[in-house]
């Protein structure tokens, strides 16, 4: 029995050892990830390589590695960017490499920067761009939207409109959204707002624009949305991560279409704003 309990006394020891191990090892990690390396790892080659220098053989991955897999670390792409892991029915210029097929995070996006990693915005294969659409025409064509309107839903006699035998809500979003649950966690798109949006419009350049686009509000302003009288007057939905984008300022619908009063205001207004002072919702 003594033999025992001495037994279990060491077998209850050893796992607090490893527990005190593993929570010295997480308080290293979080330091090493407090360090601002850890901030900008495109510029630490260990984020991704076995190596601290890696040239030749040990740069390159075996050919079956999509050297993608390193990016959902710190990207949250499924949520909030181009679709990836599929095979494209469009031909893919060769500067656009595919991963056994598929387009993956490094199709448009290089890792270390383009030549001599200078960088470029947003690692954007071949640029940088005046009109970031320059880039989507690689592999797409403004003729496929020339035709198209997706911000008319319904015809005059009242029948949902069609493009390519599917309703036009299937253009924007995956999966056709319930008109009186119009919230922006209740829908789900096919991509990024931003790049749904950039497929017919060009990005604004200016002062105003790029204060906002793209960026997640602070604090204040959060609470500033919030407000009860503004979230009856208006909504202004934010995409994954909390940032700002097309539709936060103004609405894509037809009116008539959505049935829910905050998410219905302003449809079919000038400029689709939500509201006529759309400003003061934030500030």
């Amino acid at each position: 029995m003594a033999v025992m309990t001495t037994f279990n006394r060491l077998i209850r020891l050893t796992i607090l050892a490893l527990v005190l191990t593993s929570c010295s090892q997480l308080r290293i990690d979080v330091q090493q990830n407090s360090d601002p390396a850890a901030k900008a790892p495109h510029s630490d080659c260990l984020y991704c390589h076995t190596v601290a220098k890696p040239e030749g053989e040990t740069a390159l991955f075996p050919s079956y590695v999509d050297p993608s897999h390193f990016c959902p670390d710190c990207h949250n792409y499924t949520t909030n960017h181009h679709p990836v892991n599929f095979i494209p029915t469009m031909q893919i210029k060769p500067q656009f490499p595919l991963y056994l097929g598929k387009i993956e995070c490094l199709t448009c996006h290089e890792m270390h920067g383009g030549p001599q990693h200078k960088g470029t915005p947003m690692f954007l294969r071949g640029g940088p761009y005046t009109d970031v659409r320059t880039m989507c025409f690689n592999c797409h064509t403004a003729e496929q939207y020339a035709t198209i309107d997706p911000h008319v839903m319904r015809q005059d006699d009242g029948s949902q409109t069609v493009v390519n035998g599917k309703v036009v809500c299937l253009y924007c979003h995956e999966l056709e959204p319930d008109p009186s649950q119009d919230r922006a966690n209740m829908v789900l798109f096919k991509a990024d707002v931003s790049f749904l949006c950039m497929r017919c419009h060009t990005l604004m350049h200016t002062g105003y624009f790029e204060k906002h686009f793209l960026l997640t509000p602070p604090g204040e302003i959060k609470k500033n949305i919030a407000r009860p009288e503004i979230q009856e007057r208006f909504s202004l939905p934010l995409v994954p991560r909390g940032r700002i984008t097309c539709t936060t300022c103004h609405n894509p619908h037809q009116e008539g279409i959505i049935s829910y009063g905050p998410s219905a205001a302003g449809a079919d207004s000038v400029h689709r704003l939500r509201d006529e002072n759309v400003c003061i919702g934030c500030h």
